[in-house]
């Protein structure tokens, strides 16, 4: 994902009418991509930028509070993101993301 794009997915999931995961929806081209292989995208996106993600709306995240609104509680730092987001099978994380 570009840093367009990762600016466009952090304005999303920082908008206050997502209030958790079950609010969004990110569809992936199914004939460009497995839902499998999407989700691996997605996972690759976090890795790559968790430092950003948890930092405040401010510096371009969308700051500690709303991670632990829509990824989990425990999430205390960027160690605990990548420990959630780190498993993609069954991970309810990952719902959000649908192929069409």
């Amino acid at each position: 994902m570009t840093s367009k794009g990762i600016e466009q997915f952090l304005g999303y999931l920082s908008d206050n009418r997502v209030q958790n995961l079950n609010n969004l929806v990110y569809v992936f081209n199914a004939r460009k991509s497995s839902l499998q292989a999407a989700k691996q995208k997605m996972q690759t996106v976090f890795r790559n930028n968790a430092p950003l993600i948890l930092k405040p709306l401010t510096q371009g995240g969308i700051g500690l509070a709303k991670v632990k609104q829509l990824f989990g509680s425990g999430i205390n730092n960027v160690q605990d993101f990548l420990d959630a987001t780190s498993v993609i099978d069954n991970n309810p994380i990952y719902n959000f993301i649908i192929i069409n």
